[in-house]
């Protein structure tokens, strides 16, 4: 399940990719608080060819996913995290929806010294999110275990191995 757009046609990628893996027996699903993202997110998924499993567009709150618990085999977060009302409780029904050896994998920017150009975003999300160890706290509280933490993009391409 990809969770959260954020920019819409990176998480279609990330949703190709996976159907590709998964193959035609596989299953997989975009979801987003905001209709137009999905809009956009089913117009850009038609073009062109592709192989494997169909993806399924979902509206739904993150804190409040439709579909029954142990679903999913990935759960994949781009770029939504920040901007929940209530991040825990979008964790716990990401964990919830997670099969008992599922991966979640979550994608937030890094800090502004780390991404020059971005200072209001980056400011925003050090207020909303903040830094590493404050991530790993809220994520802990919702009760998922085995935790690792990537600084750096080229390191997160071990989950989906």
């Amino acid at each position: 399940m990809s969770r959260a757009g954020g920019h819409e046609t990176a998480v279609v990628e990330v949703a190709r990719i996976v159907a590709e893996r998964v193959g035609t027996t596989g299953a997989v699903v975009g979801v987003d608080l905001n209709p137009g993202m999905l809009t956009v997110a089913r117009s850009v998924a038609a073009t062109g060819s592709r192989s494997g499993a169909p993806i399924e567009w979902r509206e739904a709150n993150a804190d409040k996913l439709p579909f029954p618990g142990e679903s999913f085999h990935v759960v994949y977060c781009q770029l939504g995290l920040q901007f929940f009302a209530d991040r825990v409780a979008a964790l716990r029904e990401m964990r919830r929806v997670l099969c008992a050896e599922g991966r979640l994998a979550l994608m937030v920017w890094r800090s502004i010294h780390e991404s020059p150009g971005f200072a209001v975003l980056a400011e925003s999300l050090e207020r909303h999110v903040g830094q590493a160890a404050a991530a790993m706290a809220l994520v802990q509280t919702a009760c998922l275990s085995q935790i690792c933490w990537h600084a750096e993009p080229s390191e997160n391409r071990q989950w989906a191995s």
